[in-house]
């Protein structure tokens, strides 16, 4: 991607957090600092207080937690006090019978109702720093500010990735909301928001649970996620009239409308494996660096948006106007090359292959059983070494005492090659 574009990285959750900070990692060494990331934020969102401070540098975080959920919530249900009238737009989402926990800073507790109630309330906040929407905001206008000469204003479009998982309660509550609000902050500037969601599903969590019954209570958690992000995916579902379906969704306190028009994310990423997969806990890790590559490394996103016109186009006769096909998942392979093992490797065989022709070093035995195979390479790089210093001392005993000509050929190329290169022979 044009390091020009400009790019939210959002992080909810922990596993989203993690995910997002390294990538936000990644550019920073790519370009060379913070200062020439100008175009590139990274927020951190989430109900464990302890993920939101690890944040650092230009890094933000936002705590959606440290408030009565049961009294603002019954405040909203219009219960306790005759004076208060019943908040519809909150009743619609939030079960009359359900009673909310009042531990705040620790998590949603795989709820994803507690993380939709907090996203609600930090929109409701009337101090400027605990709202979520300046939050958000704050950002978007410091990217798209015309002093950042880094913002691309030609297509006027910001790249925004989202990642979290449907596995714990603060993703997967969360997700939804987040995508729709800042993809309405962006509009409000004259930019559309291109909405990349990477939502990790259960089964990249179930090595780290042993009880069985709150696995699956995870799975049923990520479902129920997964079941209302289809339906409202369904409003970039394909119509012959290349309308969009109005669908009922009511996540803002400032929104106007019950409805919403749109989808709360352009494109989807479900974070899977195979049963056959076993994942080390520095998963996270591989799905950032692969989110890296996929937005980042220019050659690759050419590709990709290549693909996805494609996709598009293909896709459309298939949907049928009855279900959103704009879900994928990915995968990523490297080939690390081992720079230094590699040279040190070549430069011994091609030092074996001079000694062998010039200095006539026939092949040495070393004893290296027991050693590491490090230890192996120095010891066989020391006597090959002993044998050179040996030749050479030779070489030049013997042009000292008879002269260049009682030097044998093999001999008078070892002394031109150490004098060509600068190097007495001494």
């Amino acid at each position: 991607i044009k390091p020009s574009s400009p790019t939210i990285l959002i992080g909810l959750g922990g596993a989203g957090s993690k995910i997002v900070k390294r990538i936000y990692k990644q550019v920073v060494d790519q370009y060379g600092g913070e200062s020439n990331v100008s175009n590139v934020a990274c927020l951190c969102i989430d109900t464990d207080r302890a993920e939101v401070r690890d944040v650092s540098g230009r890094q933000k975080g936002f705590l959606i937690a440290g408030f009565n959920k049961n009294e603002f919530a019954n405040l909203k249900r219009g219960t306790g006090l005759k004076t208060i009238i019943e908040d519809k737009t909150f009743t619609q989402w939030a079960h009359p019978w359900y009673q909310f926990r009042n531990t705040g800073g620790v998590g949603a507790g795989q709820i994803r109702l507690v993380s939709r109630l907090a996203i609600y309330y930090y929109l409701n906040a009337g101090q400027a720093e605990k709202n979520l929407r300046n939050f958000l905001l704050k950002p978007i206008m410091e990217l798209l500010d015309s002093k950042n000469n880094l913002a691309d204003s030609e297509l006027k479009v910001m790249n925004i990735i989202i990642c979290g998982s449907v596995a714990g309660g603060t993703g997967s509550g969360s997700c939804i909301p987040v995508g729709f609000l800042v993809k309405n902050l962006v509009k409000e500037q004259g930019w559309s928001a291109n909405v990349n969601a990477y939502l990790s599903l259960p089964t990249m969590f179930e090595k780290n649970i042993t009880n069985l019954n709150q696995f699956t209570d995870i799975c049923a958690n990520g479902y129920a996620a997964l079941r209302e992000i289809e339906e409202l995916m369904k409003a970039k579902t394909f119509t012959d009239d290349s309308t969009s379906k109005n669908l009922r969704f009511y996540f803002d306190p400032e929104q106007k409308s019950l409805e919403v028009d749109e989808s709360p994310f352009d494109f989807v990423y479900l974070i899977d494996k195979s049963p056959e997969v076993t994942l080390d806990l520095n998963w996270q890790n591989y799905v950032a660096d692969t989110i890296f590559l996929q937005h980042f490394a220019a050659k690759m996103y050419e590709v990709q948006q290549s693909d996805y016109d494609n996709y598009e186009k293909n896709q459309k006769q298939l949907s049928r106007d009855m279900y959103s096909l704009f879900y994928g998942s990915f995968g990523a392979s490297a080939m690390v090359i081992p720079e230094e093992a590699l040279v040190k490797g070549c430069t011994y065989y091609a030092r074996k292959i001079v000694f062998t022709d010039l200095l006539g070093v026939e092949k040495i035995d070393v004893d290296i059983d027991g050693l590491s195979e490090g230890e192996r390479f120095d010891k066989v790089e020391n006597e090959w070494l002993k044998n050179v210093f040996e030749k050479v001392t030779q070489a030049k005993r013997d042009e000292k005492n008879y002269g260049n000509k009682k030097l044998d050929q093999k001999q008078k190329r070892v002394m031109k090659i150490f004098r060509n290169i600068g190097v007495q022979p001494d």
